[in-house]
């Protein structure tokens, strides 16, 4: 490429970069907030466009699909987000927390008891379905292998078991 070519091509990307860096930036900041989270979507959505084999002729329709690109990524990272903050959505097995990090609850006198006797009063499938969902930290899939059911089936019992509790 000749010195006046690469020239031009230079300032081609930097028109480009100029009118697509506010689109990208627009798309991600309508799901996130921090500044710095915004910059780097902008900057992989552009970056993933620059990647492309074909891009579109016009410059309106560059934007459309840089802002596009930015959603995805930003949607993207606010699940990625969302799903730390909820710790992947499983819950952490008693026996994997540290009792030293943890205070352990309060618990009044007796109440091992009154749980073990209301417990007492599910059928035994899903007495055994919640102590291993709820004491254990098994996620349905893993109760429904055990027992041979379908994970739907597994919180169907919880719902059901839940429901029957909240009754007494």
């Amino acid at each position: 490429m000749s010195q006046p070519e690469k020239t031009s091509a230079e300032k081609s990307w930097r028109e480009t970069f100029g009118h697509l860096w506010p689109v990208a930036c627009r798309a991600a900041r309508r799901l996130l907030s921090n500044p710095a989270d915004i910059e780097d979507i902008a900057a992989t959505a552009i970056s993933q466009y620059a990647q492309l084999p074909a891009r579109p002729a016009n410059i309106d329709e560059s934007g459309a699909l840089v802002a596009v690109i930015a959603r995805r990524a930003a949607i993207a990272f606010w699940r990625k987000q969302n799903a730390l903050k909820r710790g992947a959505g499983q819950p952490t097995p008693l026996h994997l927390l540290d009792e030293c990090a943890v205070p352990a609850p309060a618990v009044a006198p007796g109440i091992e008891h009154d749980l073990a006797a209301l417990l007492n009063t599910l059928p035994p499938l899903r007495r055994q379905i919640v102590r291993e969902h709820f004491l254990e930290g098994r996620n349905s899939a893993e109760i429904g292998e055990r027992h041979g059911l379908n994970p739907a089936t597994v919180r169907s019992h919880l719902l059901r078991a839940m429901q029957e509790l909240r009754k007494l």
